[in-house]
């Protein structure tokens, strides 16, 4: 797995934090009756989160927000193809739309609807771990229009409990909105977090390579440490479950848009030996614009990242 680490600070461990806080406000007021949340307290903090981290790989790449990419679930006015209405509240339909496929002429094709999903984990990971997708997602991959097209999996080793050690459940909603005017600093065990960027999946692959669970169905047993017995893991709701190994490299699926260690005269010079391809990557090197097939040559090739060819043929 070539896994990407990214390092997010107390600023964006606020903005997380935040969206939490209303989330469990609503919840409240509600009953608890959510629409695509169905794992744990984590599924709001972390995944506000691990969108973060997702843009900040976006930015290492040289993709520039809302030109490159948008971020759905950071407008106020996100378009109606991106959204949809449940009652009263607006959910986002995926967290970006990335411009990364282009045509021969450099015109750009279909933007990349892509999700983020972000779990965390306790121990070691290997390719037989796993990461879950609930049914709500997964009506929008068997409807008529798929409403997305690929996901992104991300692991956290904390999770909102090992960040603030608080049990905000137990605060009704004043003493919740209490929390947006504290000094959050001062009540965080730790003022950065590492998110794990575990790879890239079609939501085509997904669907052939995942497994299914129907509600309340046991997908999981672990012996108990220490004392006799076993923890059986239960579904709260349906879900399809996918293995780490069937992952693709983020850095070979997302190719930088900005290369710097290497010349114009380089890149075009493997370009010319590559079969062309009727989807493109654009590519800005000494500040001129160089299109790459994105070809099933370069998807399949050994090399674990655009960077990784360039330096092996330059």
């Amino acid at each position: 797995m070539n896994v990407i680490k990214i390092q997010l600070d107390i600023s964006v461990i606020k903005q997380a934090f935040y969206a939490y806080l209303n989330d469990l406000i609503l919840r409240k007021n509600k009953g608890d009756n959510r629409y695509t949340k169905f794992d744990s307290e984590n599924d709001v903090f972390l995944g506000i989160l691990g969108e973060f981290a997702f843009r900040k790989f976006l930015y290492m790449k040289g993709f520039i927000k809302n030109k490159d990419y948008i971020h759905i679930g950071g407008l106020t006015n996100a378009a109606d193809e991106d959204v949809v209405k449940v009652g009263n509240e607006i959910y986002d339909k995926y967290d970006f739309k990335l411009n990364l496929f282009f045509n021969e002429q450099k015109d750009s094709l279909d933007p990349l609807r892509i999700d983020v999903k972000t779990q965390k984990y306790v121990g070691s990971y290997n390719d037989q771990w796993q990461f879950a997708v609930n049914s709500k997602t997964i009506e929008k991959l068997t409807n008529k229009t798929r409403e997305i097209d690929s996901f992104v999996f991300i692991f956290s080793r904390l999770g909102l409990q090992d960040i603030f050690d608080i049990d905000f459940n137990q605060y009704n909603e004043e003493g919740l909105l209490d929390f947006f005017n504290a000094d959050i600093e001062m009540i965080v065990k730790t003022k950065n977090i590492t998110l794990e960027i575990m790879g890239i999946i079609s939501t085509e692959d997904f669907l052939k390579l995942s497994v299914p669970f129907n509600e309340k169905e046991v997908f999981r047993v672990n012996k108990k440490r220490n004392i006799e017995g076993f923890n059986v893991f239960k579904t709260q709701s349906p879900m399809h479950r996918i293995n780490l190994g069937y992952l693709n490299s983020i850095n070979k699926y997302i190719p930088s848009r900005v290369i710097n260690k290497h010349s114009f005269a380089q890149i075009e010079e493997i370009v010319k030996n590559i079969p062309n391809s009727t989807k493109n990557v654009k590519l800005f090197i000494e500040g001129k614009e160089l299109i790459f097939p994105y070809s099933k040559m370069y998807l399949n090739s050994q090399y674990i990242s655009l960077e990784e060819m360039l330096n092996k043929n330059t």
